[in-house]
C-alpha cells in the first residue's frame, strides 16, 4: 500500500494484494483512507481492512483482520 502526504491530508496511490485476494479502494483522501483486500477463496472468508486518516496534522492508521 502506497499512500502520500499531501499538505493537510492524504492520498490513496496504490495497493497490490497478495495472490488470491481482491483490492477495493473506498475512499483515497484527504481526510480518510479506506482499502479492503478480500480472499477470492470461497473456503476462506478472510477480509483485510486498512483505514487511514489525517488528524491534527498526524496520520493515524489502522488494520483490521476479521475471518
Amino acid at each position: 500500500m502506497i499512500i502520500e502526504v499531501i499538505g493537510d491530508g492524504i492520498a490513496w496511490r496504490s495497493s497490490t494484494p497478495h495472490p488470491g485476494f481482491t483490492v477495493s479502494v473506498e475512499k483515497t483522501g484527504p481526510e480518510q483512507i479506506l482499502v479492503k483486500f478480500e480472499s477470492t477463496d470461497p473456503d476462506q472468508d478472510h477480509t483485510s481492512t486498512f483505514e487511514a486518516e489525517w488528524k491534527d496534522g498526524r496520520l493515524e492508521w489502522e488494520v483490521d483482520e476479521d475471518d
